[in-house]
């Protein structure tokens, strides 16, 4: 009988090292502006 995990796989070894690099900052920046834009709206309430 087939097994349906092999349809399935995932082929390691095969992630560019750019789309690594551009899924990071895909996520890092946004986050990286949400922090600094809570920081600086926090700092003003605490003069």
């Amino acid at each position: 009988m087939h097994d349906q995990r092999d349809e399935n796989a995932v082929e390691h070894g095969t992630s560019s090292p750019i789309l690594i690099a551009a899924a990071w900052a895909l996520v890092m920046i946004p986050l990286a502006w949400g922090l600094l834009s809570t920081l600086q709206k926090a700092l003003l309430l605490f003069p």
